[in-house]
């Protein structure tokens, strides 16, 4: 998870919005925070799914939804591969400009 923050902060998200995802109030990160919201649903297969799918869309257009329906699932290789081959532990502690954050497990 820490690669992941590392390249989000190097692209430019804000850190506050990233905390909020990773502590359990991605509702209030903004667009960051949807994003978040539909990998986690994508990959638990949860019912508001369909509800961020359209919210996606309809703001952003169908290449955003493509684009961030290949992000949720690519995403999901290295941690699963990492644990299935028994070098995975999960990452419960990140680092956010020199600041540890606790995460909140998500799925």
């Amino acid at each position: 998870m820490q690669l992941i923050v590392d390249m989000a902060l190097e692209a430019g998200v804000p850190t506050d919005q990233i905390a909020r995802c990773l502590t359990g109030h991605a509702k209030s990160a903004g667009d960051v925070g949807l994003g978040f919201r539909f990998a986690n649903a994508a990959i638990a297969d949860a019912p508001e799914l369909e509800m961020l799918r359209e919210e996606i869309k309809t703001r952003f257009g169908e290449t955003a939804l493509v684009a961030a329906s290949f992000a949720a699932s690519s995403g999901r290789i290295y941690p699963v591969l990492k644990r299935s081959l028994g070098f995975g532990q999960a990452c419960s502690l990140v680092t956010i400009q020199d600041e540890p954050v606790k995460v909140l497990r998500q799925t």
